[in-house]
């Protein structure tokens, strides 16, 4: 049972995580602002298209997708620990099952 709630945890966070990365990336592009398909290469790109001064993103729409990567930061923060989890239960698992 517990094992399934983890999942269950960590697969809502991985949506949510998903969520904001397809968000920030709509919002990008409909700006006219096409960053390569992943979540690294957003990652890599965010710092320069927020820092950069070409008037194509206001004011407001920086700060709200500075936002929208801040919890995209929190939610891998809190995703790391239920992987490190199910990475060791299977680890016993196997060991057990040797």
């Amino acid at each position: 049972m517990d094992l399934l709630t983890l999942h269950r945890v960590r697969s809502r966070l991985v949506g949510q995580r998903t969520g904001a990365i397809n968000q920030i990336r709509g919002f990008l592009i409909e700006r006219g602002i096409t960053v390569r398909q992943g979540p690294v290469p957003l990652r890599k790109a965010l710092a320069e298209i927020l820092s950069s001064n070409t008037g194509v993103l206001s004011p407001r729409m920086i700060g709200l997708i500075a936002d929208l990567a801040q919890d995209w930061r929190r939610l891998d923060e809190r995703i790391a620990p239920c992987r490190r989890r199910l990475r060791r239960w299977r680890s016993m698992t196997t060991v057990a099952s040797a």
